[in-house]
C-alpha cells in the first residue's frame, strides 16, 4: 500500500487545546483539521492525543482514510485535572 494519507478531525469541545500524532508524526490541525502521511504497509498505527481544559472537558478525534472512519476516540479530562490524554492502536481498515 505504499504511503498513504489520513486525515484527521477534532470536535474540541470545551477544551483549550489539543495536539494530535500518529506514530511518530505530528498531526498539524488548523481549524480542527489535519492531514498526516503514514507508511500503509504497516499492519497498526498508534493516536497518541493530549489536550488541555477544565475538569470534565471532552474532545472527540475521527480518522479516515479515503473517506472511511479508521479511528475514532472521545475522551475526557479526569476530575481535578486539567489536562487530558490516551493512546489507541488502530488498523487502516474500517473500523469493525
Amino acid at each position: 500500500m505504499g504511503t498513504v494519507t489520513l486525515e484527521f478531525e477534532i470536535d474540541p469541545g470545551d477544551s483549550e487545546s489539543q495536539w494530535i500524532a500518529v506514530d511518530d508524526k505530528d498531526v498539524p490541525l488548523v481549524n480542527q483539521k489535519g492531514t498526516v502521511d503514514v507508511d500503509g504497509t504497516l499492519p497498526k498505527h498508534a493516536l497518541t492525543w493530549w489536550f488541555t481544559g477544565d475538569s470534565g472537558a471532552t474532545i472527540k478525534i475521527a480518522g479516515k482514510l479515503d473517506g472511511a472512519k479508521v479511528v475514532s476516540v472521545s475522551s475526557s479530562i479526569p476530575d481535578g485535572e486539567h489536562d487530558g490524554g490516551g493512546r489507541r492502536r488502530f488498523k487502516l481498515s474500517s473500523e469493525e
